[in-house]
């Protein structure tokens, strides 16, 4: 008999198969004000994903809706900053139900972040006489290139 046989190898932890998330358990978290960019854009994949496989198994959806969607939001890709995700998410979700609701989810909280953001940066700059600067922000314009 051969050794093979009497002694089946383990498997190896990597060779084992991994478990299939279910779309329906992904909870989209609000975005944190520190996500780096690529975490987000990953979170609303995730997120948008989980809801073209929730409307194709509830037909819902047909999978060449789904394949037309999926290729849309590629053809987006990348984005440049926050802005560009949540306005381009925007005009996703007006074509297609399931990119709404990942707007709603993720698109939103984005844009209320963001608006805080410049509230909290015109505060500052009023705060230290710089009316100008608060103003300027007011405006769209940033005091603080490095955020996004």
């Amino acid at each position: 008999m051969d050794d093979s046989t009497q002694n089946p190898q383990p498997v190896q932890p990597s060779q084992q198969p991994q478990p299939v998330q279910n779309a329906q358990t992904v909870q989209p978290q609000p975005p944190s004000e520190e996500k780096p960019m690529q975490e987000l854009v990953d979170t609303v994949e995730r997120d948008l994903l989980a809801h073209i496989y929730t409307n194709l198994k509830e037909n819902k959806l047909s999978g060449v809706a789904a394949q037309q969607l999926a290729q849309e939001f590629l053809s987006l890709l990348p984005f440049k900053d926050k802005k560009d995700l949540v306005d381009k998410l925007s005009s996703l979700g007006q074509k297609y139900p399931e990119a709404r609701q990942t707007y709603v989810n993720l698109g939103i909280p984005l844009e209320e972040q963001q608006r805080q953001e410049r509230l909290d940066q015109m505060r500052q700059h009023i705060q230290s006489g710089d009316i100008e600067k608060a103003l300027e922000v007011a405006k769209g314009g940033s005091s603080n290139a490095g955020n996004s």
